[in-house]
C-alpha cells in the first residue's frame, strides 16, 4: 500500500507506533511509482502540518516520541506523552511559523 497525498487523510488517525519521515531511494520501487505518477510524496511543510495534527490529537496515550534518524525533518523532537506534548510540538510549530525562505534552509 502506498501512502501519499491522495490517501494520507484516510489513515492519519490510525498511526500508533512510529512517526518517521519518508525518504526514497533513487533505485527503489517507490521512486518508480513517483516517476509513474502513482505516488506523490509530501513536501516538508505538509509533513510538518500532518505530524503536528497527529500529535495534537493524541489523547490518552502514554508513550515516548523520538526523532531517531538523521534524515528526519525534526531531529529535536523528543519526549514522553502526555507530559511533554508542548515540548514535542514546539519545534514543529516554530518551523511552520517561519517564512518560506527560512523553511528551505
Amino acid at each position: 500500500m502506498l501512502i501519499g497525498r491522495s490517501i494520507t487523510k484516510r489513515i492519519k488517525w490510525k498511526l500508533t507506533k512510529v512517526i518517521r519521515d519518508l525518504k526514497q531511494s533513487p533505485s527503489g520501487n517507490l521512486d518508480k511509482n513517483v516517476k509513474a505518477g502513482q505516488f506523490t510524496p509530501l513536501n516538508d511543510v505538509d509533513i510538518a502540518k500532518e505530524l503536528l495534527m497527529f500529535l495534537e490529537h493524541l489523547e490518552g496515550i502514554t508513550s515516548a516520541v523520538k526523532s531517531d534518524h538523521i534524515l528526519n525533518l525534526f531531529q529535536e523532537v523528543d519526549g514522553n506523552l502526555p507530559q511533554d506534548k508542548g515540548a514535542i510540538t514546539s519545534p514543529i510549530k516554530e518551523f511552520l511559523a517561519m517564512d518560506h525562505e527560512q523553511q528551505m534552509l
